[in-house]
């Protein structure tokens, strides 16, 4: 475990010395006119033809504006390496020769890691908490045409309990449910443990569709039942702010009466 103290460190002298560890890990910088405290070179995350891809020890950051991808040094080695937050820590006090005193973390013998509870999850945290979402499919097919249009905060979801929705909550405040694999039972229940976590939820029924609120979605494609409502009900006092609940609750009263009105006319 390294300790906040470290972890300040390092990250404070890597941004100090961004041109040089970027330079070093990535493309060669044009730090010509600038005395090496500035830089600049064609981007690495997209095709161009002239430099927009700008790095400057000052700010401590690197900024495309091209593409408009930017971070600090660790997020450049996360982006351009594909490494986690640890490993970039990590490579970054190796680069500065800097010493880590990691101590052993105390962990309960039924402790698991991230990727043992969500398939994939290292992969894509990263992309999760840049966006602030995680899209969420439940069918196979429809996680690989997502995947084909470059969808980068995606999830396969095979296992979808509590635990699931805690490790996505560390990394998101939303989540983007694409339903297609899921009976009306399991639907309402990622709905309500989401909920739990005070998540923001969204819900396209096809991978061409645009995400829409859930009650939009719950509304549009289920009978107006009264189990439909109470099970909607029972979503929104999942929500742990009261200013939330009370938010989701009238939202959803006017749409369902709205619903009403419309379906008796």
């Amino acid at each position: 475990m390294i300790s906040d103290h470290q972890l300040s460190n390092i990250v404070d002298n890597a941004n100090a010395n961004i041109v040089s560890i970027i330079n070093h890990y990535g493309p060669e910088l044009d730090t010509s006119s600038q005395r090496g405290t500035r830089g600049k070179a064609l981007c690495p995350f997209h095709n161009e033809q002239t430099p927009s891809f700008h790095v400057t020890n000052a700010k401590g950051i690197y900024k495309c504006f091209g593409c408009g991808k930017g971070g600090d040094a660790v997020d450049f080695l996360m982006e351009y390496k594909g490494y986690g937050f640890i490993e970039a820590i990590r490579e970054l006090a190796r680069y500065l020769n800097i010493t880590i005193n990691e101590t052993a973390s105390s962990r309960s013998k039924d402790y698991k890691s991230p990727a043992e509870i969500i398939d994939g999850i290292i992969k894509v945290k990263h992309s999760i908490r840049k966006t602030g979402e995680a899209r969420l499919c439940f069918s196979k097919k429809d996680a690989k045409q997502l995947q084909k249009k470059g969808i980068k905060n995606l999830l396969h979801i095979k296992t979808y309990r509590s635990p699931q929705v805690e490790l996505l909550a560390r990394y998101a405040k939303d989540a983007i449910f694409y339903p297609e694999g899921l009976n009306k039972q399991k639907f309402f229940m990622a709905l309500r443990i989401t909920a739990d976590e005070d998540l923001d939820i969204k819900i396209a029924k096809q991978v061409d569709d645009q995400p829409v609120h859930w009650i939009d979605f719950v509304i549009k494609n289920f009978s107006r039942t009264k189990e439909i409502r109470h099970k909607c009900l029972r979503i929104i006092a999942g929500f742990d702010s009261d200013l939330k609940r009370a938010v989701e609750r009238k939202y959803f009263s006017k749409k369902w009466n709205r619903n009403s009105k419309e379906s008796l006319g």
